[in-house]
């Protein structure tokens, strides 16, 4: 019996050993558990802290770059009454970045002490093709403007692009014209609220048309035809969609792209003036399919020679390093000027129609601007910032008239 006792005893005692040990590792296995989500969390909770310490970074070096596009806007070393692409802010500007001991600005050097890497870019948007020129105050169409935007089209060859969805600069122009007017008649070729009600279904949203000027650029995605794919003459783009390979000009090449994509980089929508009438149209960085659309006495090969480009740049050695140095730049010290060039000049009293032409043009050119986009991208480790914000400046300050962010 005692043996027996004994026996069961140590069994006892082996059993409970067991179960001690599996109450161990379950122990152990519990523990390990919760430092590893711990951990897992502490990991999140440092990553999402990150990404807002840099967020909040891109986002103040976002808005050190609009006081310092600013400074280049109101340059001291520049004319008040002309803006060209000799100026300060129309340069080549080389990415600011974190792992260069300096970066170079046209004519300047910056010294960089910032964990960032920074592009930015300003672009003159009176320099382009106004929508909001196309309707007066009183919401009637501005013939004008519209035979001018009609030029500008077909400078571009897009009536003879082919496309689903597609049917001819007349009925872009159309629509484009019944969203801006006031009333709620569609023109021939055009569409009003009626097309766009229609819309609903399909995963696609029902919408009024707006019946009143642009406020932004992107609203060209809700009017019917603009985001037509179209095909025409040119070679395949090796860029993303998103992109404007050299921008307005006449021998950008493309195939398969939208008409927004096509459009984009020769329009802007600044606000309408609050007197009425049309915002001018710099000459001086006008592109030239705009300066196309501005006459038809002019064609394509003219209005490529009249048009001002960006003067080349070059290192040179300064006091302070290697910084870019443009050359003298070119540019049209008036309207007059401009005027003076063939086919506008006028050679005398016989030519009394040209004269007139000159005249009825005289009012839409400037050689002065107000409106400038500034184009940014920012980056802080694996964060991006890209923004667009619309400036406006006159000869004592610059204002911050919106910001977008993201690319438009």
């Amino acid at each position: 019996m005692r043996g027996d006792a004994g026996q069961l005893g140590g069994l006892r005692w082996r059993s409970q050993r067991g179960v001690a040990l599996i109450t161990a590792l379950l122990v152990v296995a519990l523990v390990s558990i919760a430092a590893a989500s711990m951990m897992e969390r502490q990991q999140l909770d440092i990553r999402r802290t990150a990404q807002l310490l840099q967020s909040d970074q891109a986002f103040a070096y976002t808005i050190a770059l609009e006081d310092f596009a600013a400074v280049m806007l109101l340059g001291l070393d520049q004319e008040r009454d002309v803006d060209h692409f000799g100026e300060v802010w129309a340069g080549d500007i080389d990415a600011i970045r974190a792992d260069q001991p300096q970066s170079q600005l046209k004519g300047m050097v910056l010294r960089s002490l910032i964990d960032a890497d920074i592009a930015f870019e300003i672009t003159d948007l009176q320099g382009r093709f106004h929508l909001n020129n196309l309707i007066n105050r009183e919401g009637e169409v501005v013939e004008a403007q519209r035979q001018m935007l009609l030029r500008l089209l077909r400078g571009l060859r897009l009536d003879d692009a082919e496309g689903e969805g597609w049917d001819g600069v007349e009925g872009l122009v159309a629509r484009l014209l019944d969203w801006l007017d006031r009333d709620v008649d569609p023109r021939p070729g055009g569409a009003e609220d009626s097309d766009y009600l229609a819309l609903s279904g399909g995963g696609s949203a029902a919408y009024r048309a707006a019946n009143q000027p642009l406020s932004s650029l992107t609203e060209l995605h809700l009017i019917r035809g603009f985001d037509a794919v179209v095909v025409g003459d040119g070679v395949a783009l090796e860029g993303g969609e998103g992109e404007s390979e050299r921008g307005c000009s006449f021998d950008r090449p493309w195939v398969r792209r939208t008409v927004y994509q096509l459009l984009a980089p020769c329009l802007s929508a600044l606000p309408p003036l609050v007197e009425g009438g049309v915002r001018p149209i710099n000459v001086n960085t006008a592109a030239a399919p705009v300066l196309l659309a501005l006459d038809d006495r002019l064609d394509r090969e003219r209005a490529e020679q009249l048009a001002q480009q960006p003067p080349a740049v070059a290192d040179a050695l300064t006091d302070y390093g290697v910084a870019l140095v443009a050359e003298e730049a070119t540019f049209y010290k008036s309207v007059e000027a401009f005027l003076a060039e063939a086919p506008f000049v006028v050679s005398g009293d016989q030519d009394e129609a040209n004269r007139k032409r000159n005249e009825a043009l005289k009012p839409l050119l400037t050689v002065a601007s107000e409106h400038f986009l500034l184009d940014s991208a920012v980056t802080v480790d694996r964060f991006r910032l890209q923004s667009q914000t619309l400036l406006w400046r006159d000869d004592q300050r610059v204002q911050v008239v919106g910001r977008a962010f993201g690319r438009l």
